[in-house]
């Protein structure tokens, strides 16, 4: 006696409802792919938004005398830009007992940026002391919402990542016993599951 496989139970449908053919499959599946990409997107731009608006008062703020001076308004290099000699500077110098040739480099960036706008390496335009610092502020707030943006995708892939492995295998079975109206009062074939956001 030969057991004879099962055949697959067939689901009434409520009148009025198309069978799920591929291709509703293939468009639920490319819209869940859109709000997948969407909703982390507008969630960082709102974090963004919020980062540019609670730093946003620094940038008409001028130098603080607590490493400022060092670093920025009384370093002829980095007033200067960059420039060749510059850049062998940042990259080999070690002042202040600090080895930081990314900093250095960004603070070249900025003094040439700020050397263009306002024309701030020439002296006698100065009406302060002080070279204007509103493109080192301005810098400093898009780095901000740069850390912040990688601490946000990290967080959303090691999140995402943690309830894919959680999801139990999708076979269509499982798919259909899910959606299917108990209507013999046999539950058994369906598993419950987490739902997790993507």
């Amino acid at each position: 006696m030969t057991e004879q496989p099962r055949a697959r139970r067939s689901v009434a449908r409520p009148a009025g409802k198309p069978d799920p053919s591929p291709v509703m499959e293939k468009g639920t599946r490319h819209r869940a792919d859109l709000a997948a990409l969407v909703l982390p997107s507008a969630l960082f731009a709102i974090v963004a938004l919020f980062i540019a608006a609670a730093f946003w008062p620094a940038v008409k703020a001028s130098f603080v005398d607590l490493d400022d001076q060092p670093y920025v308004f009384a370093n002829p290099q980095v007033l200067g830009g960059l420039t060749p000699q510059s850049v062998v500077w940042a990259l080999t110098s070690h002042d202040n007992g600090l080895y930081i040739p990314a900093t250095r480099m960004s603070l070249l960036l900025d003094g040439t940026i700020s050397r263009l706008l306002w024309n701030d390496a020439d002296l006698s335009r100065r009406t302060s002391p002080l070279p204007n610092a509103t493109v080192y502020h301005v810098t400093n707030i898009l780095l901000h919402v740069a850390a912040a943006w990688m601490l946000f995708l990290f967080l959303h892939r090691a999140t995402r990542e943690r309830c894919r492995r959680q999801r139990p295998a999708a076979s269509p079975a499982l798919r259909d016993a899910r959606h299917a109206p108990a209507s013999d009062g046999d539950t058994s074939s369906v598993q419950p599951f987490r739902r997790c956001r993507d």
